[in-house]
């Protein structure tokens, strides 16, 4: 059983079971147990779905428990949460007798993990600072500047 220790020194513990994925289904509509693993990479790309699915299997169900641990949560907190989650799943399905299960489980949270650092390079490489920079820049408000239209005294 994944525990995930949170940088505020919580410590959570995850454990999949059926009850739980069958839990999750009826109330959120994901089936985790479904032989498509796309659909976990889809929940992941779910933000209004994703954070109240982790959060069940740490066994916070209520809304307020749910926001007491996002109120503290770091980024790197629910990066912990997640790969507790997709560590217990691959346990359950290993356990289950479906390996197979368990290496497309790995496989979609590499295939969403390298989605993420593709975005990131992208967004690096659009150096949008130099750009707003230079628009600034080119905004000389200064008077006397031939290069800027002049207000003219209507008077």
């Amino acid at each position: 059983m994944p525990q995930v220790k949170l940088k505020r020194g919580r410590q959570l513990e995850c454990e999949a079971t059926l009850g739980l994925l069958r839990r999750i289904k009826r109330i959120h509509g994901i089936d985790l147990l479904s032989r498509d693993v796309k659909v976990f990479a889809q929940f992941l790309g779910q933000s209004d779905v994703c954070w109240p699915v982790v959060c069940e299997f740490y066994g916070l169900q209520t809304e307020a428990q749910q926001e007491e641990l996002a109120e503290t949560a770091t980024g790197a907190d629910v990066a912990a949460l997640i790969r507790g989650v997709n560590e217990s799943l691959r346990d359950f399905f290993q356990s289950s007798g479906e390996p197979e299960m368990a290496a497309a489980l790995e496989k979609a949270i590499e295939t969403v993990q390298a989605g993420r650092q593709t975005l990131a390079q992208r967004i690096t490489a659009t150096d949008l600072v130099s750009e707003m920079t230079r628009e600034i820049l080119s905004m000389d408000l200064s008077p006397g500047n031939s290069s800027t239209p002049q207000l003219v005294d209507s008077a």
